[in-house]
């Protein structure tokens, strides 16, 4: 099961709402920095969390809600923390709800400053990921991402995760390469409520 299942409008909502970020250039992972988010995943990173930042009122997303039924959040944390000493990071928490289903997605979100990150760079930083030797499962199917499950657990109730991920080019396109942890998770409100359409 991938984060894109039936719930993939949610989803990517929540997505939306998380790398909506300020932009963040040495090549390189704090291996150390790393482990220690992928430790305080689990706890959605209130560890890392610093001052709050306001965000500015989405209509588009208030009419989606209204249009689709369900309710949707996010806040976005600054944070000292960074995975290398040139890279901005951020914490960002997102939730959305129907009457099917709850899901949560907390992102530790590193950005380097490029507003392009070449091929070269991009290999630079997945072997700087690949050095520290996390314990994971890795998806290279897509050339322009290199994404690590480090643990994932499904039951009845729903499902959840922590991951890393590598995108060459954020989501802000002036931004460079991003890296986050990623702590998501689905708890299912009924029967089925977490599980894909197929």
């Amino acid at each position: 099961m991938t984060l894109l299942s039936k719930y993939q409008p949610k989803i990517a909502i929540a997505a939306a709402l998380l790398l909506c970020v300020p932009e963040v250039s040495a090549l390189e992972v704090d291996c150390t920095a790393l482990n220690d988010a992928i430790s305080a995943s689990w706890q959605d990173f209130a560890a890392f969390r610093g001052a709050r930042r306001e965000l500015p009122p989405d209509p588009e997303m208030a009419e989606l809600q209204r249009i689709e039924g369900f309710s949707s959040n996010r806040d976005e944390y600054a944070t000292e923390r960074r995975l290398a000493a040139a890279a901005i990071c951020s914490v960002l928490v997102a939730r959305v709800e129907d009457p099917e289903s709850i899901i949560s997605e907390a992102r530790y979100n590193c950005l380097w400053p490029s507003t392009r990150t070449s091929p070269a760079q991009f290999a630079q930083i997945r072997k700087a990921l690949q050095d520290c030797r996390i314990p994971a499962d890795v998806d290279e199917d897509d050339p322009d991402t290199y994404s690590l499950m480090i643990d994932r657990v499904e039951s009845g109730e729903g499902w959840g995760g922590v991951s890393v991920v590598l995108d060459r080019q954020a989501a802000n396109l002036d931004a460079g390469a991003s890296v986050s942890v990623i702590h998501a998770f689905c708890q299912a409100k009924t029967v089925g409520g977490c599980e894909d359409d197929d």
